[in-house]
C-alpha cells in the first residue's frame, strides 16, 4: 500500500524492522521533498511512502529498490477469516448440542416414567402397597 508520508526530519529511504517471526515490516519512501511552512519557516518533509510485511533481506530490498517499491506499492495485509462467521459457526454448533440434550432428556423421561410403572406394579404385587 502506498500513502503520502509527512516527517519532522528527513526519512530514510528504506526503513526495516525486523520481527520476531523473522519476517520484517519495511517502510520505503521516494520522492522524498522538503517543505517549508510560510509562517513559522519551519522544515518537514513529505514522501511517498510504500509499506509492506516481508520476508525478503534488507540487501535484497536495497539492491533493487524500484522493483521493491512497486510490490510494496501493491502489497495488502491478509485478511483474516471474519469473526461473525466463526461466531455463527460456533453458535450453529451449540444449537444442535442442546437439541441432542433435548432429545436425550426426553428419553430419560420416558424410561423414568417406565420404570416407574413397573416399580408401582412391584409393590403391588409384593403387598408393599
Amino acid at each position: 500500500m502506498i500513502a503520502k508520508a509527512c516527517f519532522t526530519e528527513r526519512p530514510e529511504n528504506i526503513k526495516y524492522m525486523v520481527l520476531p517471526s523473522g519476517d520484517a515490516d519495511l517502510w520505503m519512501r521516494k520522492n522524498i521533498a522538503e517543505v517549508v511552512d510560510p509562517e513559522t519557516n519551519e522544515v518537514s518533509y513529505v514522501a511517498d511512502e510504500a509499506y509492506m510485511r516481508t520476508d525478503a533481506t534488507e540487501a535484497e530490498i536495497a539492491a533493487d529498490f524500484e522493483g521493491w517499491f512497486e510490490t510494496a506499492s501493491a502489497w495488502e495485509p491478509p485478511v483474516p477469516e471474519k469473526k461473525p462467521e466463526t461466531e455463527n459457526k460456533r453458535i450453529v454448533a451449540l444449537e444442535e448440542d442442546v437439541a441432542s440434550l433435548k432429545a436425550a432428556n426426553a428419553d430419560l423421561t420416558k424410561q423414568n416414567a417406565v420404570l416407574q410403572e413397573e416399580l408401582q406394579a412391584t409393590k403391588i404385587i409384593l403387598g408393599v402397597e
